[in-house]
């Protein structure tokens, strides 16, 4: 088969080239994902993720593309059914544990400020506090 942009190389179908491990690979961002290029809602590269798979398999439908599937143990590569936990959107997902993530000190700080309408963030750098403050609000 041809293809135009391999400079003169033959063109071989993902499931045929020497480096295909099988259509599953784990991302950057530590979500186990899986080649799927019929699935409506695939990535550029053919990919969606194993957990969003595992969901629709077990609602018999697509999941819409605002739904958030939830790992309840925080494992992101642990895909079973029992594991997963469906949310309408993101807001729904942040109001489930909005401050996780936040450390004692970073909590405190927004309790005082909200308390006494204080900023601060004075010497923190700007990413910090947005970071911080979205994740809140």
């Amino acid at each position: 088969m041809y293809n135009p942009n391999s400079k003169g190389r033959p063109f071989l179908p993902a499931e045929k080239h020497p480096r295909w491990k099988g259509g599953r690979i784990l991302n950057f961002h530590g979500y186990m994902l899986i080649y799927k290029p019929e699935h409506p809602f695939c990535n550029n590269n053919k990919y969606i993720a194993e957990h969003r798979l595992v969901m629709e398999k077990h609602l018999k439908r697509f999941l819409k593309r605002t739904e958030i599937v939830h790992h309840i143990n925080n494992i992101k590569t642990d895909n079973r059914i029992e594991n997963l936990q469906l949310f309408n959107n993101w807001n729904e997902h942040r109001k489930f544990h909005p401050r996780e993530h936040l450390s004692e000190q970073h909590k405190e700080k927004l309790r005082q400020a909200h308390k006494n309408q204080i900023p601060w963030n004075k010497g923190k750098k700007k990413e910090e506090f947005s970071k911080c403050l979205n994740s809140v609000i």
